[in-house]
């Protein structure tokens, strides 16, 4: 039994984290990502986990970083919209295409906007537009 529970903390798994299917779309994950998990992973995982905060979040104490990062509203916030938006089907490679031909279609447009209408200063068009129109005789 002592094996066995060794082999289990050993063991890799591994979740479909991209398709609607995936389990992770059902479950409530406030209750698997939390401070008492993370002390289950080993510490090599958990400064790979300890990586991925921001780096104001790095600073100082650890645990008590931490208690703060697994309660705060906008991470949960954060964790919830995640899961919807897989259940959703938004986080299949069809659709993260989809969405870089979207974004590639809007760049391409973007500095044809930004030449017709860039003033060095606001309001410039404006203010030469009043110039003209006092100092035109007719």
């Amino acid at each position: 039994d002592e094996l066995r529970s060794k082999v289990v903390r050993k063991s890799v798994f591994k979740f479909d984290m991209h398709s609607c299917d995936s389990i992770l779309g059902f479950v409530e994950l406030k209750k698997i990502i939390c401070k008492k998990n993370f002390d289950l992973l080993s510490s090599i995982d958990q400064k790979k986990l300890m990586q991925l905060l921001p780096e104001v979040d790095r600073c100082g104490d650890p645990g008590s970083v931490l208690n703060e990062v697994f309660t705060n509203r906008y991470f949960i916030s954060a964790l919830n919209l995640w899961r919807d938006r897989l259940q959703a089907g938004e986080l299949t490679a069809a659709k993260r295409r989809e969405r870089e031909q979207d974004d590639a279609a809007l760049t391409k447009l973007e500095p044809e906007w930004k030449a017709k209408f860039y003033e060095d200063v606001y309001g410039e068009r404006t203010l030469d537009c009043h110039l003209k129109l006092r100092t035109d005789p007719s």
